[in-house]
């Protein structure tokens, strides 16, 4: 942790995008007709297909492009958005969406329930030339997607799924259009993808930046205010704050937090929002000794999260207890801080403490990701465990992740993406999920069983699922950051309270 402090103190391929044809009509001009966004993250290749992404922090971008089945209210609760109406069968087996008329797509075709139907197929894994998709898992109830007309999809279930309407709020209910795809294919729409969203995207530069234009004919809310967005990445988070203080940018997202007196001193804005992004330590259930309960949880007992919770985001963060952003810590107690047992838990399940273990993290992603892997590097370290950092870049990352190829260690951030506990424990922590390097039969067998519960029991067997998780740790559980982003005078910015999900249409000048 000493290291930690130190820190603190001291405080190639390019492709072009084609624009899309269709209406071009700008919206009504205001104040500020050009935003430029510093972002942390590079969204390109697979990142910009909501069927194929792997990162979450790819979120805000593809909210703005593609539009849901499903929206998430200010509480959390999904409401039709382009299902204008659903209908669940008394059998619960079989839900019946009403697609809303008059929506188009960025190149000017009409949205309907076929491209519905494509869409979930596609991301469902029932599309055989799509190789890959991520989200076939929180679909894994769906036998079957029909549409009986040009505005009904009718959609079949092996078992009841009670959380539905919220997976098709998320990645899996984002629309794409099927006669497009067929047209250009798979790659062509890596290289130019289209959705009904606020935003279009028109080009793109590999780790540089991403230019996106306002959809006239969007349909939903917030309507887009500004006529142009640049998303400039810069994956180095003082290189954000540097490039908003001299104004190269006028929204940073994912800002270091105890810069925050320092900005709003200087004249910017800094808003925080309580997000459910759960940052922790994947352990790889491969690597010798790291799946045994003794060793995870001696881990978990080696690093110190309440420093990093107070020294690196000033308390503005909450501790982790378990892998799940929907559980607080005063249902799970967290690990505190315990050297000397962490230790004893090691010599007794004889881990090999010779070996050096690698530690992989994706350069700038995280919030303070830098220094929470040299603290982590550092607090193993006082127990005898030997860790190598090693950073890549975020498509890099997200590639080994899909591929379940990362090293030993490696920093990941799980998020309440659809205010469920579900899918952010299945994608990352069983025998089968996407991205998964950790195996518990056990567990997978109990998360199956609670996959068709609803209501409170479904939030109880959830608890008890967590506790039975925070015994057998898959993960070092660290903090929950606040999501805090700073803008310049005369933006306002709508969080979207409980998740780090927002489209840039919530970006809004000052009336």
């Amino acid at each position: 942790m000493k290291k930690l402090m130190a820190a603190v103190a001291a405080v190639a391929m390019a492709s072009t995008l084609a624009a899309c044809s269709g209406n071009e009509a700008a919206p009504t001009p205001t104040a500020a007709e050009k935003l430029t966004v510093g972002y942390p993250t590079d969204i390109t290749g697979r990142n910009v297909d909501p069927a194929l992404t792997v990162g979450g922090s790819a979120a805000p971008f593809l909210y703005s492009v593609y539009d849901t089945l499903f929206k998430f209210d200010q509480d959390g609760v999904p409401q039709p958005n382009l299902a204008s109406k659903s209908e669940l069968s008394a059998d619960g087996k079989t839900m019946t969406l009403t697609i809303k008329e008059g929506v188009k797509f960025q190149d000017g075709s009409p949205l309907t329930a076929k491209d519905v139907v494509f869409s979930i197929d596609r991301s469902r894994g029932a599309d055989a030339t799509l190789k890959g998709p991520t989200q076939a898992s929180s679909l894994a109830a769906v036998a079957a997607v029909s549409s009986p007309d040009d505005k009904t999809v009718v959609i079949s279930m092996k078992q009841p799924n009670p959380i539905l309407p919220n997976v098709l709020a998320y990645f899996p209910g984002m629309v794409v259009p099927a006669a497009y795809i067929a047209k250009v294919g798979n790659d062509g729409f890596l290289k130019a993808p289209i959705g009904s969203g606020p935003y279009k995207l028109t080009s793109a530069t590999q780790g540089q930046s991403l230019e996106l234009a306002a959809f006239a004919d969007y349909t939903g809310s917030p309507k887009p205010a500004y006529k142009d967005v640049t998303l400039k990445v810069l994956t180095d988070g003082s290189a954000r704050l540097a490039a908003l203080r001299s104004g190269g940018i006028d929204f940073a997202v994912d800002v270091d937090v105890t810069q925050s007196a320092s900005l709003e001193s200087s004249g910017f804005t800094v808003k925080g929002n309580r997000a459910g992004a759960r940052l922790s330590v994947l352990l790889n259930g491969k690597t010798p000794g790291l799946s045994d309960p003794k060793v995870s949880r001696a881990f978990n007992m080696a690093v110190n999260i309440e420093a990093i919770r107070d020294s690196l985001f000033s308390g503005k963060a909450t501790l982790a207890s378990t892998i799940d952003p929907t559980v607080s810590v005063d249902k799970i107690e967290p690990y505190k801080q315990n050297v000397e047992e962490a230790k004893k838990l090691l010599d007794e399940a004889k881990f090999d403490r010779s070996r050096t273990l690698i530690l992989d993290y994706p350069a700038g992603n995280f919030p303070q990701g830098e220094l929470i892997v040299q603290a982590v590097q550092s607090d193993l370290a006082a127990v005898g465990v030997k860790v190598d950092l090693r950073p890549m870049d975020t498509n890099t990352w997200s590639e080994k992740l899909q591929s379940k190829s990362l090293d030993d260690l490696s920093l990941f951030r799980s998020r309440n993406t659809t205010y469920d506990s579900f899918q952010s424990i299945n994608d990352a922590f069983t025998c089968s999920g996407p991205y998964s390097m950790w195996c518990d039969p056990k567990l997978d067998e109990q998360l199956v069983g609670l996959s068709t519960k609803g209501g409170a029991e479904r939030v109880s067997g959830f608890l008890d699922f967590n506790k039975a998780v925070h015994e057998n740790p898959p993960s070092i559980f660290l903090v929950d950051p606040d999501q805090i982003c700073a803008m310049k005078k005369g933006i306002e910015w709508q969080a979207t309270p409980g998740t780090t999900n927002f489209t840039f249409a919530q970006i809004q000048p000052v009336s």
